[in-house]
């Protein structure tokens, strides 16, 4: 599984302007459940989920948040981004306390459970590429985002 092929433009919501992390997730879900990718219970779920294991990851510079939610509420694998139009402070995982201030969110919807954690790898590998982060949050357009996230996924410079 290629994280860069299960992105689509009409995912991407390039400087999304949200005022919490429930409102941005909710805005990626919507994304999904528009075209028929996941279920209404989606967002309701990946807010739960947030709540018990946040995801909010502390990068150097940029700081990404990559939640993610059970397949049950998945009717087909897809990846949804936005870059906010300013940052949002997440929990970190482990660290309940602990908030980072989030740029950058990839939203999972995975169908298959044992696919999920490859997923997750994938995107941390890419959020630790500070040249990928830097023209995630520099892109305007859907189709710039896509094609950033592919090229990396796939090693392209």
């Amino acid at each position: 599984m290629n994280i860069g092929a299960l992105l689509r433009p009409q995912w991407v919501r390039p400087h999304l302007r949200a005022d919490s992390p429930e409102a941005a997730i909710d805005a990626l879900s919507a994304a999904l459940e528009q075209t028929g990718t996941v279920a209404p219970s989606f967002a309701a779920a990946v807010r739960e989920r947030e709540k018990q294991f946040p995801t909010g990851l502390p990068t150097p510079g940029i700081k990404v948040a990559l939640p993610h939610t059970d397949a049950v509420h998945v009717h087909q694998s897809a990846v949804a981004v936005a870059t906010l139009s300013a940052p949002i402070p997440f929990h970190v995982m482990g660290s309940p306390e602990e908030t980072v201030a989030v740029e950058v969110i990839f939203l999972l919807a995975i169908a298959e459970p044992t696919h999920q954690v490859d997923a997750l790898a994938q995107l941390i590998g890419l959020i630790q590429q500070d040249d990928v982060l830097a023209a995630l949050l520099a892109a305007t357009d859907g189709e710039t985002i896509c094609r950033i996230v592919a090229e990396a996924a796939a090693g392209t410079p």
